[in-house]
């Protein structure tokens, strides 16, 4: 089984110049499977903001995920995570629904653009993992599961700050998850899937620290812990394989930072951070230059 390949998005009919009377809808900088993202004037507030626009071909199930996304994300204040300011819908012409979200509008690059000029300096890779990890603190607390950690949903600011992106698979703990082959979007992010979401079991707030490891792996390397050309066979290394450790990549990574990602990536999630909290601990022992795996250890 391979991942699908995504169709061009479209939209039947022309969209509005302005939306809920209120957007002033300007270029696109985004596309994706099921959604476009526009840079947007607020007539209201005089502000720039990005627009998030469901294509009116989208199934069901994305619109229930769309809006989910949004009320997830609507309830969550913190400057690691991009703030939904409003959502709404419009009649097209044709009659058809067409959905929006409205977000705060961010410049800057995703991790997964840094990563295309090879690993960061190790600094900012620790700053980088210290912002998610913060985010996921205030996602968790609220009992929220994003479950699609990766360096595409994150975002660095043009002045530095680091955001985490994209709720739109997240899920509340406790509630019924769909199993990996029926969701798309999932299935296409195999590289950072916990060996528990690739089972197609239910997920804890401890699928995204393993995420987070994947992450981190590949700021400190350049590329994910396991790589393989289809994604039944990284399902399989998720499950089964031994998860290497950056140093062995890279020698001149220090033992603390294998530390960290070896705990992340445990098979079982007994053995991974209990939290984002004791996880982001580690890592700012690291930034603060401790190399002792049994400091590092005793944060699990």
């Amino acid at each position: 089984m391979t991942v699908p390949q995504q169709e061009p998005p479209r939209v039947r009919g022309a969209l509005p110049a302005v939306l809920g009377r209120r957007y002033e809808l300007g270029p696109s900088i985004g596309l994706g499977a099921s959604a476009q993202v526009r840079i947007a004037q607020d007539l209201h507030l005089d502000r720039t903001v990005a627009v998030k626009v469901l294509h009116t071909t989208a199934r069901e199930s994305t619109l229930a995920r769309f809006r989910r996304e949004a009320q997830i994300a609507a309830t969550f204040n913190h400057p690691a995570i991009v703030a939904v300011l409003d959502s709404g819908d419009e009649i097209l012409d044709d009659g058809t629904h067409l959905w929006y979200t409205v977000m705060e509008h961010v410049e800057g690059r995703t991790v997964r653009d840094v990563l295309a000029g090879g690993p960061p300096p190790l600094a900012v890779t620790l700053g980088i993992l210290e912002w998610v990890l913060a985010a996921l603190e205030v996602a968790h607390a609220a009992q929220v599961v994003h479950r699609d950690i990766k360096p595409a949903n994150v975002m660095i600011t043009v002045s530095g700050v680091v955001k985490v992106m994209d709720f739109g698979i997240a899920r509340v703990v406790g509630s019924t998850s769909p199993r990996v082959t029926q969701t798309a979007a999932v299935v296409g992010t195999a590289r950072y899937l916990s060996p528990e979401q690739a089972a197609g079991g239910p997920v804890d707030t401890r699928a995204d620290l393993y995420a987070v490891g994947c992450l981190a792996f590949e700021l400190l390397t350049g590329r994910p812990p396991f790589v393989a050309p289809t994604t039944v066979t990284l399902i399989y290394q998720h499950l089964h394989a031994p998860a290497p450790v950056p140093s062995s990549l890279d020698p001149t990574i220090p033992e603390a930072l294998d530390q960290i990602v070896a705990t992340a990536l445990a098979k079982d999630p007994a053995d991974r951070y209990r939290n984002a909290t004791l996880m982001r601990t580690a890592v700012r022992t690291a930034m603060a230059g401790a190399n002792d795996a049994a400091v590092l250890a005793s944060a699990r």
